[in-house]
């Protein structure tokens, strides 16, 4: 059975915060998962940050590191989504997953 996700909280904050966290622009943008849903990451706010099109692409590419880009509990989430702060570490610093 096909599991409806529920995309409001995500949506919130990305239009309650209204700007790229790393470029700062104001269109065309995305909720971006810190973690992927795959990997345990969810769809609440906690999971997300708002990044604009072509910032979220470099982040799935791993070529944008995004840890300085995150709140304290932001980074906090992460470790715990990611079940462990080296899985955490290499999904926001790209230069670290790049190098494994």
């Amino acid at each position: 059975m096909l599991q409806h996700r529920d995309w409001t909280e995500a949506q919130q904050k990305v239009e309650q915060e209204g700007k790229c966290r790393n470029c700062r622009r104001t269109n065309m943008l995305t909720p971006a998962h810190l973690i992927h849903r795959g990997m345990g990451g969810g769809m609440g706010a906690d999971n997300i940050i708002p990044l604009c099109i072509k910032c979220h692409a470099a982040f799935d590419r791993h070529e944008l590191d995004i840890l300085g880009l995150l709140t304290v509990d932001e980074q906090v989430a992460m470790v715990r989504l990611a079940k462990g702060i080296e899985n955490a570490r290499k999904r926001a610093w790209s230069r670290e997953y790049r190098n494994t």
